[in-house]
């Protein structure tokens, strides 16, 4: 006669009788020939606690696979200036997570990026105190919304910025996130025809101009 075990997280259990197979469905394992009780138990708490380091294991990597996935805090803006429209076009890649965090504190409220109602102006309102481009001097030009595009690691948003006279003389400033990221660090790659440029703009230097000497 075979004697079978069953083994859970919560411990183990015999079956005993004459039957061959357990029912089908249960986790059994069969039992050693000529094991005693205290042995096989011994050997199913020694499974069982094996079982339990390794989910333990696979839940620390898990946690630590998802801490390293956003190391940095960086936000990459692609400024291209289309000379025929006389707009500066961005696309400005951030973490959802940072936006959504710095939403909802401005708000008070949960945000989610992919279903908060009028999520979008909120984004704008945001957008419109941190990221400024300020053509000679002068106050910064207004921001015209296009739209974004989400997944689970980057959120595009999309806006233009009219600069009827170019991009000489023009600062740039981008202190998105830095109320709450001490070292976010806000990278513009700037393009104007053949001159192309890379801005970093930090919590102690948030903004840079670009000089005609330059170009």
């Amino acid at each position: 006669m075979v004697r079978w075990i069953r083994i859970s997280t919560f411990g183990y259990q015999w079956l005993s009788g004459t039957q061959l197979y357990p029912q089908s469905g249960a986790n059994w394992i069969p039992a050693s020939a000529g094991m005693t009780d205290k042995r096989a138990t011994e050997r199913m708490m020694f499974r069982s606690a094996l079982t339990l380091l390794a989910n333990v294991i696979n839940v620390a990597l898990i946690a630590s696979a998802a801490t390293a996935a956003h190391p940095f805090h960086v936000s990459i803006a692609q400024a291209k200036y289309n000379a025929e429209s006389k707009n500066l076009e961005v696309a400005l890649r951030v973490h959802p997570g940072d936006l959504e965090t710095m939403l909802r504190r401005r708000t008070g409220k949960p945000i989610n990026i992919d279903k908060t109602e009028k999520v979008d102006e909120l984004i704008v309102a945001y957008l419109k105190e941190v990221f400024q481009v300020k053509p000679g001097g002068k106050e910064a030009v207004e921001l015209k919304w296009v739209g974004k595009q989400v997944d689970v690691k980057h959120a595009w948003l999309f806006f233009e910025c009219p600069l009827p006279e170019g991009t000489t003389d023009v600062e740039f400033s981008n202190r998105i996130f830095f109320e709450i990221l001490s070292d976010q660090v806000n990278t513009i790659n700037l393009e104007d025809g053949d001159y192309k440029k890379s801005l970093n703009c930090t919590k102690d230097r948030p903004s840079a101009i670009i000089r005609a000497a330059e170009k």
